[in-house]
């Protein structure tokens, strides 16, 4: 696989990371994607995901506030700040429309784009994603508000490892401007997604690009509430990917792809 070209954009006092993967944005609007909590682009996506989804357009995957190389802002995250994020780096590399594809947190920053910035976004596609945090298992809605609940043997095997968490540390420690604040970004984005309202229902209707909602049949997102997500975007479609869990989903990348390309061709 070709060295992808980096940057950084300037937005709110904060220096975005990105990498584009594939030909220069210029062309075809460009595939943007954003990885799930706390995942820098290097763990959340395969070379071959990559490789598959930037043969078809320009690829741009972004490292947002507190991930990977991007560093952390002073004060509580706010969901609106880090859709508003990738916008800036739209306006950074001049990119008028995109197509959006983001895993679980990157999926509700897309959904966010498309419902705050709508002249931006060519189609969108939130991946294990729900438009408000109550759309998780309830178990997991449970663990995310209250911390010193025990996971049930039912949900552990669905949740990040030991391992997991090393591997972002490690990479978050090598390349973050401020490399010992992991544990502080950690819990800053847990009490915003414990605290956080999530997207409206009147906002979600409002979304009016075509929309591919995925999710896999063991996810933390409950199908039902997948299926009521779809129903509240006009003309939107949903994707229940078999035997796949929140953590592997992103490997079902040859599943992913025609789903993928269908949605962004009725565009």
């Amino acid at each position: 696989m070709d060295k992808p070209r980096s940057g950084y954009a300037n937005t709110e006092g904060l220096k975005v990371y990105y990498e584009i993967h594939g030909g220069p944005p210029g062309g075809k609007a460009p595939l943007v994607v954003m990885p799930g909590g706390l995942m820098p682009i290097e763990a959340a996506y395969a070379p071959e995901f990559l490789v598959r989804f930037s043969k078809h357009r320009p690829l741009i995957a972004i490292e947002p506030q507190g991930h990977g190389h991007t560093g952390d802002r002073p004060g509580p995250s706010r969901m609106e700040q880090l859709s508003d994020d990738i916008v800036a780096v739209l306006d950074h590399l001049k990119v008028g429309k995109a197509h959006l594809l983001g895993h679980s947190l990157g999926g509700m920053m897309a959904t966010g784009v498309a419902i705050r910035h709508p002249d931006r976004v060519a189609s969108l596609c939130p991946v294990s994603a729900p438009y408000t945090f109550d759309g998780m298992l309830e178990e997991l809605v449970i663990l995310q508000r209250d911390p010193t609940h025990i996971p049930s043997a039912e949900l552990i095997p669905l949740l990040p490892t030991e391992a997991d968490f090393a591997s972002w540390r490690a990479v978050f420690q090598r390349v973050n401007p401020e490399p010992k604040s992991f544990d502080q970004v950690v819990a800053k984005l847990n009490v915003m997604l414990a605290q956080w309202s999530g997207w409206s229902v009147d906002q979600v209707k409002s979304i009016n690009a075509p929309t591919l909602v995925v999710l896999g049949d063991r996810d933390f997102m409950r199908v039902d509430f997948a299926a009521q997500m779809a129903r509240l975007i006009p003309g939107a479609r949903l994707a229940v990917l078999p035997d796949t869990t929140h953590m592997d989903i992103l490997k079902r990348d040859a599943w992913l792809e025609p789903f993928l390309e269908a949605n962004i061709g009725r565009t």
